[in-house]
């Protein structure tokens, strides 16, 4: 059969293309195919301080060049964009903003485009001919708007990630100039000064190799082969098809197209569909948070340069969420032998809003040379609401890959009826387990599970140690040590075939004991996940649970019950617990698993409700104890007396007493990005800082004053603008963090000098006289050294009383900064003793510490309010303030998480030495692990921050309108911090602020 298809046409001079045929523009170009050996050098992000240097050194050495500037920049520095041209260099579009453009649809992507070709046009004389988007992100607004301004896109065969502070200036040489082929583009930034520095040995190297430098316009007019796609010719149907079920057809009636799976459990809906245009797949969504998600891998074939993949789509009511860019498409990556990513994230297709036509997307994909496998992903996320149909996906290693052809959706398919092929399962066996509803459960993993389940996989890395417990509901028992850090959670687990046959529609009861040993991170839990699936790709699943242990706690009973939703047999189904996730050591034991076919009820399983902390009881007498030490500890006494011009006292005065702001620092991390640049003309970005300076009252840049990041250009902008609007809005700044001591919390330049004490040591002084030099006066307290006890490898060449040195050096520089050390699982107890060793060591080599951070990342009960007041009260004999200082209370029941915010902030408001709460983050869309406390990812409030608003701004806020008394006076008691004093008398109003602190304030105000 033969199918009319597009197919590429070539370009001919200067981007002139061929008579007047517009060209489709929809993938990016990473390297072109040319006889002479040359190459494009490219720069990102210009016009910037280093263009006049690049002119010169170009025009001297006769090198061409092409930097892609961003078009505002254009408009403030013409000059520099001229001069670059003027040496023969040419001139592309980055964009007006450099905002992310995927995120703007049509009109403002086009807006952005077409401003930046005016502003370049007015410096230069002539508009740019190629273009290249921020960050490398098309979405089909993008591809429409380069086809209507028939503008190239470029991409890169070869990214220096210059723009990482982490990336060696022998790291940027290397992908630069080693290994180069012709027709290469190579990725640069002009801004990064490394870059320069090892440019003229780049050019050296090249030249050496006998290259030729041109412009990005100049190496596409060379190219000996099609570029973009125009016009229509024949091609035969049988080109090779790498997608097997093209069609995406579910024969076996699991409701997942053979082949294909499902690779997250938090899902919308997938199901075939059919209509008067033929048969589909419907991706859909129906509310915010979750994805409908298809996934499949492909072998790549031996020598395969490129990859055309096709697909045919239709869309419908697709409601962006808060992250507008991320609404689905069909997607594709590579990944190397070790099955870890290589090259770009590639998107095919991507979709918003409506389309009811169907539309077939072709994109030529670049294999990378370490490529073997290709995975692709049909997919829609990160919306509220919508659907995406696919009829089909095709990829072929050469031409263009074609709809798939009739007979071989005949062949390969058969018909579309659900449960077509389903193999018939033999019925239950007569159960022998409890009898819930009247049924018997059948024992799916025999009546020893734990002897059944065997190590799997990486089993060197994993220590399995059986065992009986003791006053325990069931006596055998199995403790699994991971010992190494794994790849991935399936690389470690135990895993046993089941015994009988599960049928879609089964009832599925599992029950199972756990505890917590150890494990060495921020959480103090150990985590692992238990599974009951298909024993083969794609590993379809029934059970998918994430249990989370608190270490130090008692055994905990977890128990789920199942409908199934397909069929296992014991051939092809398997029970696993699967633990590949950190180093730790945890306890499993009374594991049972049953089927109970399909004539119980699911509401009559016994249900296991969630185990609270102690101390959760709302009449607990800790909560009576607390409210007596916040109104003893965080108030103080407040008078006012009003009197007129004589000084006689005003009797009846009307006293507005309103709190601005706490003394007691609220808190949280922000990310620096939202402040860079005229960040306040972004409606994201409004939303976000607007919504931190309602809540707190200080700041800690997450990541931006942590050496490595403070060390990238950028993000170092970034960060001081944050600093400088926090000084604009009575915003407190914390820093985070000095010295991190060890190599992979730093740059990794520094790995070199393992055996270079003397080097390392100058390395830490120099960068903290440069942080805390550029910061001086902007910062209330630092953390000077964090988590010492996990990182360490620093006082293991330096000695154990380097810290106090680094301590003393900070203090010189900036005397008026609070010093503190910052460490976590503090809060859970399970690093005191070494924290207070580290307290010791730095108070006996005289370190200037002035203050202890209990970093406070902890899921619900971590410790009892009654445990971590006794911990307070133990850090307290140093007679030092403790600021908590990277809150998360981690729990996906929001009633839980709200529960044990209030009970924390309670407990720690109430104790003398703690002055700060931070959290570390407070929005879903930008946080670590997606599940802080506040807000959720579409900006809709979670429990926890009723808790907080009425914690924060009402319990623990004063606002009173009092009348004086006959002696012109009015006696309060107020929560510490800023007020703004009102006074009204006949009419006339007068306004004190005052700062209320220990030892109260007495005002005098005369009208």
């Amino acid at each position: 059969m033969k199918l009319k298809l597009l197919i590429l046409l070539s370009m001919i001079g200067c981007l002139t293309f061929a008579g007047t045929q517009k060209l489709d523009i929809n993938h990016a170009l990473r390297n072109v195919a040319v006889d002479e050996k040359v190459i494009a050098l490219t720069f990102d992000d210009g016009p910037d301080g280093n263009g006049m240097k690049y002119a010169k050194l170009f025009k001297d050495e006769g090198v061409k060049a092409t930097f892609f500037v961003k078009g505002s920049g254009v408009d403030k520095a013409p000059n520099i964009v001229k001069a670059l041209h003027d040496a023969g260099m040419e001139i592309g579009n980055h964009s007006y903003t450099h905002a992310n453009q995927t995120t703007l649809g049509y009109e403002k992507a086009k807006a952005e485009t077409v401003r930046t070709q005016e502003a370049i046009k007015k410096a230069i004389g002539v508009a740019p001919k190629v273009y290249r988007a921020p960050g490398l992100k098309y979405n089909q607004d993008v591809w429409n708007v380069l086809t209507e301004l028939q503008l190239p896109a470029i991409n890169a065969s070869s990214s220096t990630s210059d723009w990482n502070s982490k990336t060696t200036a022998e790291q940027i040489y290397t992908r630069a100039a080693v290994n180069r082929k012709a027709g290469d583009i190579i990725l640069m930034h002009s801004w990064q000064d490394k870059t320069f520095e090892v440019m003229p040995r780049i050019i050296k190297t090249l030249k050496d190799e006998g290259f030729k430098f041109v412009t990005v316009s100049e190496l596409l007019a060379m190219s000996k082969k099609p570029i973009y796609t125009s016009g229509t010719v024949e091609l035969s149907s049988d080109v090779e098809q790498l997608i097997d079920n093209p069609t995406l057809v579910d024969a076996d009636g699991d409701a997942i197209p053979d082949g294909w799976w499902r690779p997250t459990q938090k899902e919308g809906t997938v199901f075939p569909g059919e209509d008067s245009d033929g048969r589909y797949i419907r991706l859909g969504i129906d509310e915010p948070g979750v994805s409908s998600t298809l996934r499949k891998f492909v072998v790549i074939p031996e020598g395969t340069k490129e990859i055309t993949v096709t697909a045919k789509i239709r869309y419908k009511d697709i409601v962006r969420g808060t992250q507008g860019w991320n609404v689905g498409s069909v997607q594709a990556m590579f990944e190397n032998s070790k099955g870890k990513k290589t090259g770009d994230y590639i998107s095919v297709a991507s979709v918003t809003g409506t389309k009811e036509s169907w539309k077939v997307y072709t994109k030529t994909l670049a294999v990378p040379e370490d490529a073997k496998k290709i995975r692709f992903e049909l997919a829609v996320y990160d919306i509220k609401k919508g659907y995406l149909d696919i009829a089909w996906i095709t990829a072929a290693p050469r031409g263009l890959a074609s709809e798939p052809a009739k007979t071989e959706f005949d062949k390969k398919n058969g018909k579309l009826q659900r449960g077509a092929g389903q193999p018939e399962l033999a019925p239950l066996p007569e159960g022998t387990g409890p009898i819930i509803d009247g049924v018997k459960g059948v024992k799916l993993a025999g009546d020893n599970p734990l002897q059944a389940l065997l190590p799997y996989r990486d089993t060197n890395n994993f220590n399995v140690t059986y065992f009986q417990a003791e006053d325990m509901p069931f006596k055998d028992a199995v403790r699994v040590q991971i010992t190494k850090q794994p790849n991935a959670i399936w690389d470690m687990q135990l895993r046993a075939q089941i015994k009988h046959n599960i049928r879609k529609g089964d009832i599925i009861y599992l029950t199972f004991w756990a505890k917590g040993l150890e494990i060495d991170s921020e959480f103090g839990e150990c985590s692992f996940m238990t599974g009951l699936e298909l024993n083969r790709a794609p590993w379809s699943r029934i059970i998918n649970i994430r249990t989370k242990l608190l270490i130090e706690r008692p055994w905990r009973k977890i128990q789920r019950v199942y409908k199934s939703n397909l069929d296992l047999s014991p051939e092809t189904g398997a029970f696993s617990f699967q633990f590949g996730l950190e180093p730790q050591t945890f306890e499993i034991g009374g594991i049972e698993l049953y089927n109970y076919g399909q004539d119980a009820d699911m509401a009559k399983f016994p249900v296991v409700k969630p185990e609270l902390y102690a101390g959760h009881e709302p009449d607990h007498p800790w909560r009576a104890e607390a409210a007596e030490r916040i109104e003893k500890i965080r108030k103080a006494d407040l008078q006012v007396q009003v009197v007129d011009a004589s000084g006689k006292p005003i009797r009846n005065a009307n006293v507005k007493i309103e709190m601005t702001q706490h003394e007691f620092a609220w808190g949280c991390s922000a990310y620096l990005w939202f402040f860079y640049g005229d960040f306040m003309k972004s409606e994201k970005n409004a939303k976000y800082v607007n919504t931190f300076k309602e809540l707190f009252n200080t700041v800690v840049a997450e990541n931006g004053l942590k050496w490595s990041t403070w060390e990238q250009e950028r993000a170092r902008k970034g960060t001081e603008s944050m600093m400088k609007w926090a000084a604009e809005n009575d915003i407190k700044v914390r820093g985070h963090t000095v010295v991190w001591p060890s190599f992979k919390r730093s740059p990794t330049r520094l790995e070199k000098l393992k055996n270079d004490p003397k080097a390392l040591e100058a390395e830490i002084e120099k960068h903290i006289d440069d942080i805390i030099g550029a910061t001086k006066g902007k910062i209330y307290a630092w953390d000077v050294m964090n988590e010492p006890t996990t990182n360490w490898e620093f006082m293991q060449i330096l000695g154990n009383d380097a810290p106090a040195k680094w301590f003393k050096r900070v203090h010189e520089l900036d005397p008026n900064a609070k010093l503190f050390l910052n460490e976590n699982q503090i809060i859970a107890g399970t690093k005191i003793q070494n924290f207070e060793r580290w307290i010791n060591i730095l108070l006996d080599n005289g370190a200037p510490l002035q203050g202890l951070g209990a970093q406070g990342h902890l899921g619900v009960g971590t410790a009892s309010p009654m445990k971590m007041y006794a911990i307070f009260n133990r850090l307290a004999k140093y007679n030092l303030p403790i600021e908590i200082t990277e809150l998360d209370v981690l729990n996906d029941d929001e009633e839980l998480q709200a529960m044990y915010l209030r009970d924390l902030m309670i407990t720690c408001f109430s104790h003398s030495s703690i002055e700060s709460i931070i959290f570390w983050g407070f929005w879903d869309g930008r946080h670590w692990k997606e599940n802080t406390p506040l807000y959720n990812k579409d900006w809709t409030p979670k429990k926890g921050l009723k808790v907080y608003k009425d914690l924060v701004f009402g319990e623990w806020w004063t606002n009173e309108q009092l009348k004086t008394d006959s002696k012109g006076v009015v006696k309060t008691r107020g929560f510490k911090g800023k007020y703004d004093i009102i006074v009204t008398v006949d009419g006339v109003t007068k306004t004190e602020k005052i700062k209320l602190s220990d030892g109260g304030k007495v005002l005098k105000i005369q009208l």
